[in-house]
């Protein structure tokens, strides 16, 4: 397949910045749920965090008040677990655990936004199992030159959030490498809005375990 390119490493997606000084601490936060009012970032957040008897963490990065203010009122109370990590009395990200799995049920299957609905619609119907890492797994770069890029307005406010709290890994659901699959939506518009885009897969089931987006 001429839109994939095998690398031996992840260049980019290896880099992980040190925000961790020497005077550093982690505060246990309060997290009550609120009514619940859903929208396609809410559902992508549920959907990229949702797995059985697997106890998934979100790491959101802070930049701002904005930031912070805004994964407190919206994201946070979709878990009941959350830890604020702070440096030199300054925080910096927040850990997210224990979703709340009862919030899976008020989403409309027929009204996920497509490219959620690409990356995690088996979740709905429980045709999915859950990943096991056997071994090493494929680099591939996604040749952008060679895909046609796709928009979606709706789904703006889900990649401006991930862009903003440093959500660079997702991991689709049922995935297969192909010749079709550069025809998905989802792998369309994150080329059309990212610099790099990579897929990590199982060489012994062609699924693809994690796509990566850098910003």
């Amino acid at each position: 397949m001429d839109w994939l390119i095998k690398r031996n490493h992840l260049g980019s997606f290896a880099d992980q910045e040190n925000k961790v000084g020497l005077d550093f601490s982690i505060e246990t936060v309060s997290l009550n749920k609120k009514n619940f009012n859903i929208n396609p970032l809410k559902e992508f957040i549920i959907l990229n965090y949702y797995e059985e008897h697997v106890k998934l963490m979100a790491y959101l990065d802070i930049k701002s008040e904005v930031d912070f203010n805004q994964i407190l009122n919206e994201i946070a109370p979709l878990f009941s677990e959350g830890k604020i990590v702070s440096t030199n009395s300054t925080p910096f990200q927040i850990m997210l655990s224990n979703l709340h799995h009862e919030y899976v049920e008020h989403i409309n299957h027929g009204k996920l936004n497509i490219i959620t609905q690409e990356l995690f619609g088996p979740k709905l119907s429980g045709e999915f199992a859950s990943y096991q890492q056997d071994g090493p797994l494929d680099i591939y770069l996604i040749d952008k030159e060679k895909i046609t890029p796709y928009f979606n307005y709706e789904f703006d406010e889900v990649f401006n959030f991930m862009e903003s709290k440093n959500v660079k890994s997702i991991n689709p659901v049922n995935w297969h490498i192909n010749k079709m699959t550069k025809e998905l939506k989802s792998i369309r518009y994150f080329v059309g809005k990212c610099n790099e885009v990579m897929l990590l897969v199982n060489p012994k089931t062609n699924l693809v375990n994690h796509l990566l987006i850098d910003f």
